[in-house]
C-alpha cells in the first residue's frame, strides 16, 4: 500500500512538473503575458527608421544647390559679398576671337545674397531665374535654372571679380564682361539698385 502511494505522489509531482513546465513554456512562446507599454523605445524605433528614411532618400538637384550654398557662405563669404550684386553684361567674345559690345538698357544679371539669381534680357521682365552656388575654391560660379531655361545647368570660371568689375569665360572659354550697376538683396523681388558704387580701393 505504501508503495502504491509512494507510486500515484510520483505520477502526481511529475504531472505537476510537466504542467509547469508547458505553462513556462507557453508563456515564453506568447511573450511572457501582457505587453507593457514601452512607448519610449518605439518612439525611438520610429525616430531612428524615420531618419534612415532622410537618410537614403536622395536630395533634388535644388536641395544640393541650397546646401552647396550654405556651405559657400563660410568657406567664400567674400566672393560671395563680391558677387552678390546687380550686374550689366557690357562685352562678350565671339567664337572668332571678335570682342562685341552689347551694353544694353534693362539686360540684367543679378546675384542675390540668399542664393538665387535673375536674368533680365533687354526687358523689365524676368526671363530666368534659379540657384547660384560657388565651386572650385570660389572660382566658378554653378548657376541652376529653376525655369528650365538658358541657365539650366551651367557653370562660369571666373578670371577677374572687383568691387565693379567681373570677367568670366563661358563653357567654350569664351570672355563675357560685366561692369556693376547696383546692390542686390535677397528679397523675393530683388531688383532694387542702388546708385552707391562700391570703392574698389576696399
Amino acid at each position: 500500500m505504501k508503495f502504491i502511494t509512494e507510486m500515484t505522489l510520483t505520477k502526481k509531482s511529475l504531472f505537476t512538473g510537466f504542467y509547469a513546465l508547458a505553462l513556462v513554456l507557453f508563456l515564453a512562446a506568447c511573450g511572457g503575458g501582457a505587453k507593457e507599454n514601452n512607448t519610449e523605445t518605439d518612439t525611438t524605433a520610429k525616430q531612428d527608421t524615420t531618419a534612415t528614411a532622410d537618410t537614403n532618400k536622395e536630395m533634388t538637384p535644388e536641395d544640393k544647390m541650397k546646401k552647396a550654398f550654405e556651405e559657400n557662405t563660410q568657406a567664400y563669404a567674400e566672393v560671395i559679398g563680391k558677387l552678390s550684386k546687380k550686374w550689366k553684361e557690357v562685352s562678350f567674345e565671339h567664337k572668332d576671337g571678335k570682342v562685341e559690345n552689347v551694353e544694353k538698357e534693362n539686360d540684367y544679371l543679378i546675384f542675390k545674397n540668399d542664393g538665387t539669381f535673375e536674368e533680365y534680357f533687354h526687358t523689365d521682365k524676368k526671363i530666368e531665374a534659379g540657384l547660384w552656388s560657388l565651386e572650385k575654391e570660389g572660382k566658378v560660379v554653378h548657376l541652376f535654372s529653376t525655369e528650365h531655361r538658358v541657365m539650366q545647368d551651367v557653370r562660369r570660371e571666373i578670371v577677374e571679380l572687383t568691387a565693379d568689375k567681373m570677367i568670366w569665360l563661358d563653357n567654350t572659354k569664351k570672355k563675357s564682361t560685366f561692369k556693376l550697376v547696383g546692390e542686390s538683396s535677397g528679397d523675393a523681388d530683388g531688383t532694387k539698385t542702388d546708385s552707391t558704387k562700391v570703392d574698389s580701393t576696399k
